[in-house]
């Protein structure tokens, strides 16, 4: 009762208007709702998700899975020029993929930034890894070289995606010979520290300052 109706997996920017035009403004209000209000909005998927918030499984569990070769994720918002709010939505992609990385003790050798405007034309980059990477201290330099090439080309925009592919099993840490030992592994700490924080109290209990915007635009 106390998390707002956006915060359940699955109810985004367009469900999210739909349910708040019903007044349904909490998890709980969504998981009590109308059924048959809920499926003629949201289908089938809209049922399944009041379900899962009742307790209810849904889908078998499986017990074993292979690794996933990459992890992705895109957020779409009202067309913007604005750079520091469109970096603020890749860091969040950053955070949150790099987290599910790092869950299922996988490394990536390659990332993909892409955009798209409200014409749905969509430009992008993918850049391979001088060598496997799994904090955010070491992605981020190279996301950010390609976010500044994309929104040079493409400077107002609806939609940021980010994905992490080529995915390995994580294994001892490798050093450069351009960098300091001690440096990356203050870097594994602190990730590791961020990593504790998000699986206990949420993803968002951690934000870095150039993720602010995004989470101010969520407040108003």
């Amino acid at each position: 009762a106390r998390r707002p109706v956006m915060a359940i997996p699955g109810i985004g920017r367009s469900r999210g208007a739909h349910a708040q035009a019903k007044k349904w403004d909490t998890a709980w209000d969504f998981a009590i709702a109308d059924q048959a209000v809920v499926q003629k909005l949201f289908g089938k998927g809209g049922t399944e998700l009041q379900q899962e918030l009742m307790g209810e499984r849904v889908y078998g569990v499986e017990s074993e899975s292979d690794a996933q070769k990459s992890i992705s994720r895109t957020r779409s918002f009202k067309m913007t020029d604005d750079r520091q709010y469109i970096w603020a939505q890749a860091m969040q992609h950053i955070s949150y993929c790099v987290l599910k990385m790092r869950t299922q003790a996988t490394m990536t050798r390659g990332i993909s930034l892409w955009l798209r405007d409200h014409q749905f034309h969509h430009d992008g980059l993918q850049v391979k890894l001088p060598q496997a990477m799994d904090t955010e201290e070491d992605i981020t330099p190279y996301v950010r070289k390609a976010f500044d090439k994309l929104v040079f080309r493409m400077p107002r925009c609806t939609q940021i995606g980010f994905a992490l592919w080529n995915l390995v099993p994580k294994a001892a840490a490798q050093f450069s010979l351009f960098e300091s030992p001690a440096h990356a592994i203050e870097d594994e700490h602190l990730q590791t520290s961020m990593d504790g924080l998000r699986k206990k109290y949420g993803r968002e209990v951690v934000i870095r300052g150039s993720a602010l915007p995004v989470h101010h635009r969520k407040k108003r």
